[in-house]
């Protein structure tokens, strides 16, 4: 199995008509569309899962560019995704290191 991405969707299309859409070119198994998180909307995008990968190279060489709702839409190979860093709260802005050096011009407090 072979999976697409398949960019600059419309935000009211549905998985029903993009398999509907490219199932004319190649057998569709699966499609993944995901939400926002905040507005619950879709989000642009689907993942598209087909059965080898002859069926993806013709339905990228037949729908790349192709004009839905007005929209052309991209369609490529998938990639893996990339390591995401962690939330900048958990980093450093940079490297501790310990004791601070005094500050010139200052005289310095005797502990006592």
């Amino acid at each position: 199995m072979v999976k697409l991405f398949v960019g600059n969707l419309p935000y009211d299309v549905d998985e029903a008509e993009i398999k509907a859409l490219l199932g004319r070119a190649g057998r569709v198994r699966d499609i993944y569309m995901p939400l926002d998180h905040v507005t619950q909307r879709r989000r642009g995008f689907a993942m598209v899962e087909v059965l080898t990968d002859t069926d993806a190279r013709d339905i990228i060489r037949e729908f790349n560019g192709h004009p839905l709702h007005g929209r052309p839409i991209r369609i490529d190979y998938a990639r893996e995704r990339e390591a995401v860093a962690p939330a900048a709260k958990y980093r450093y802005p940079y490297a501790p290191k310990g004791r601070p050096e005094p500050r010139r011009g200052r005289p310095q407090r005797s502990p006592t």
